[in-house]
């Protein structure tokens, strides 16, 4: 993969911050509403815990968990959690996202179905 690539693939959306944490957990994503230039954002409840740009089928979401090490990760995931997914389209908009989640677990691999909220349909 070029730098070039690489580096489009892990830019930051605008107003969007989350801290790296030592614990993680990845859901690898499958979605036909997702397009190119949409990022999926991660939450637990309204913290911001993980995003990525869309980059095709199996796109995978890192999504952080809680390190007592660091403070700033407070309100980050823990052992049962379940995350929400939002979808950020390229025109700034988010929409509610929805699908069979399995619970957060530390260096945890799911691979998940969303599709739209059906308030969003």
């Amino acid at each position: 993969m070029t730098r070039q690539r690489r580096q489009q693939l892990i830019s930051k959306p605008i107003n969007i911050n989350f801290i790296q944490s030592s614990n993680q957990c990845f859901y690898f994503v499958e979605s036909n509403i997702v397009e190119k230039g949409d990022t999926i954002v991660a939450y637990n409840g309204d913290i911001v815990v993980g995003y990525r740009k869309w980059n095709g089928q199996h796109t995978d979401i890192p999504v952080m968990g809680f390190d007592s090490d660091v403070s700033e990760s407070n309100g980050y995931m823990s052992s049962g959690d379940i995350p929400s997914f939002k979808l950020l389209k390229s025109s700034g908009k988010f929409i509610n996202l929805n699908g069979e989640i399995p619970s957060w677990q530390n260096v945890g691999v799911h691979h998940i179905t969303l599709e739209l909220d059906k308030q969003e349909r």
